[in-house]
């Protein structure tokens, strides 16, 4: 009885279709950000994790035999690590960001240090979430992870739709480290769609 090689048998050398059966490569991508006024690569990214999907379900009971019943899909979100360079790329993006959902445009860059007492009868501030940007309500509208294909495959685009941002965790400074500084961000889209472009 001969051994069977199971790896030439998913991943046949001797087809002319073996490059579609090879596996896709992790560093193979690109990520695209889409404002309601431009589309721009992101090109100083060290990392993505690719969102998944979540059912909410239930098990529920049909004479005596469980049956699980599907109610909702959830889009999970996604994680983007980037370098903090010297030229600031991620920095500007979260100014930008920021200055189109908070501080009356200010941003980040604004700090208020006259502000009146909240116990004031006519207290007013233009601090806090306030949009004030007339382009459009989300400042992202697309961000779409593109990955590369080969001669006979065409890329695959995981678009996530009107993505929020929901935390930016900045790196940990230290004296005994010389690993270059990164940005840790979260986005949750409302809906994610996967094509093949």
């Amino acid at each position: 009885m001969a051994l069977r090689n199971h790896a030439q048998e998913v991943f046949r050398s001797d087809t002319r279709d073996f490059q579609d059966l090879v596996p896709r490569q992790k560093f193979n991508f690109r990520l695209l950000f889409e404002t309601n006024d431009a589309q721009w690569e992101v090109l100083r990214v060290v990392s993505v994790t690719m969102p998944g999907f979540s059912f909410d379900t239930q098990i529920m009971h049909q004479y005596n035999k469980k049956r699980v019943i599907q109610s909702k899909m959830n889009f999970d979100p996604i994680t983007v690590t980037f370098y903090d360079t010297f030229d600031n790329e991620f920095m500007d993006l979260l100014r930008e960001y920021t200055q189109h959902y908070y501080n009356s445009g200010k941003g980040i860059d604004y700090f208020n240090e006259t502000a009146r007492e909240v116990i004031d009868p006519i207290y007013t501030t233009s601090m806090g979430y306030n949009p004030t940007n007339a382009i459009g309500r989300y400042f992202f509208t697309r961000i779409i992870v593109e990955q590369a294909g080969n001669a006979n495959v065409t890329n695959r685009q995981t678009i996530l739709k009107n993505p929020i941002i929901t935390t930016v965790q900045s790196d940990t400074l230290s004296y005994a480290d010389s690993q270059p500084t990164t940005f840790t961000v979260t986005f949750q889209p409302e809906s994610i769609h996967v094509k093949e472009v």
